[in-house]
This record gives structure tokens, sequence and C-alpha cells, in this order.
């Protein structure tokens, strides 16, 4: 346990997690009854991740979920590890949260950017969703690099949004989502929220309400 808590330190520290002013984890707490999906090419978000302790973990570039097509076409089902690793999670483990992280200058998002000219939008796969066209707006103030990660993420959001709608009959309808947006280049933590179409700024108090809510028993959320 020692070398774990002297780890985790250390990578919060080489990362600079703590330049975000976010409140410590105590070790003693137990690990997030969660699935964190989330890019593995931030340092800041590997730290935060291994710092909330989920109970399972997504990680992979751009934090990117399948297009939600997939869920239909069964040849393609079987191989596809990102739905696999949800389905595991929520279904074998019982888990009801789910954290999506995504950080400032990814470059999936700024990939996607580069190939389109615009913000990477256009093909979500979310079929019949007559907010999607609102929830594409929200954004729309950032300059066009911070702009782009913050759509990104929220694509996976709607993904996962519509992976819930497909399995409502099983557990669609018991879920949380929370989607996290870290500017690292101010270092500050945003909250995607729903009804205002935006992300949110995150104080301490935000922060300690969103990890008592993924470590409580699921009968007390």
């Amino acid at each position: 346990m020692k070398r774990l808590s002297e780890g985790r330190q250390r990578l919060r520290r080489e990362a600079e997690l703590d330049d975000f002013k976010l409140p410590a984890i105590p070790d003693h707490q137990a690990p997030a009854k969660a699935l964190a999906i989330t890019c593995s090419e931030s340092p800041v978000l590997s730290a935060f991740v291994a710092s909330l302790d989920p109970l399972c973990i997504l990680q992979n570039l751009g934090g990117t979920l399948p297009t939600t097509q997939s869920l239909d076409d069964p040849n393609y089902r079987d191989n596809d590890v990102g739905w696999g690793t949800v389905a595991y999670a929520l279904g074998q483990m019982g888990l009801r949260q789910v954290v999506l992280c995504g950080h400032f200058e990814c470059c999936i998002a700024a990939g996607r950017q580069a190939e389109n000219g615009a913000p990477p939008a256009p093909e979500f796969s979310v079929r019949n969703d007559t907010q999607l066209a609102e929830q594409l707006v929200v954004a729309s103030k950032l300059p066009a690099s911070k702009r782009a990660s913050q759509l990104w993420l929220v694509e996976q959001f709607l993904r996962m949004d519509a992976y819930l709608a497909h399995r409502s009959g099983h557990w669609g309808a018991d879920v949380s989502m929370h989607a996290l947006w870290f500017d690292e280049d101010q270092h500050q933590v945003f909250a995607y929220s729903r009804d205002q179409r935006q992300f949110v700024l995150m104080d301490r108090r935000d922060f300690e309400r969103l990890f008592k809510v993924l470590r409580a028993d699921r009968e007390k959320v």
C-alpha cells in the first residue's frame, strides 16, 4: 500500500496534476465504483485516473468509443473491445457510474479538425437524435483548438448515450455519466452540463461531491 501511495503521489507530481488544485484523495478510501474512459495521450489524465482508482478503465487515444453502428452488426460486435469493456463493466461488474475524461490539445480531436477543416462533429452515428444540433454548439465561443477537443468529448458522451439507449432493457436507465474536460493550458477542470449544453468550471466542492458519488454504495447513490 505504501509503494502504491508513493507511486500515485509521484505520478501526480510528474504530471503536474496538483497544479489543477484538485482535492487530495486519501489512500484508505475505497476504489471508485466507476468505469473510467480516458485518453492515453495525456499524463494529466493518467495521473487523475490513478488517483481516482476506478474499478474499471478503458484507455486509448482520444478516450474513443466505437461508433454505435457497430451495435447493429453482429460480425463486428464480437471483435469490438471498446463496447466489450463497457458491457463487462456495466453487466458483469455491476458498475453504474461512467466517467469520460478528455483534454485540451487531444491529438485525435486535432487530427479530425485538420482532416475536415472544421470541428470534429459531422459523423456521430447517433441516430434520430433531435437534440444533436443543439449539443454541437456547446463550445462555440472557444478557440478552435479547445472547441475541437470539447466537441470530441461530447461525441463520446453521445455515443455512450446511444449505447445505453440500445441496452435500455438491461441497465441503460440506471447508469449515470460524467464528462470531465481538463484544460492543461489553464490548469482547470470542467464538467459537461446537459442542461447548459456546455462545460462548467469545477471547484473543490464539485470534486468532493463527485468523489462521494463515485464511492457510494449503489443503494445510496
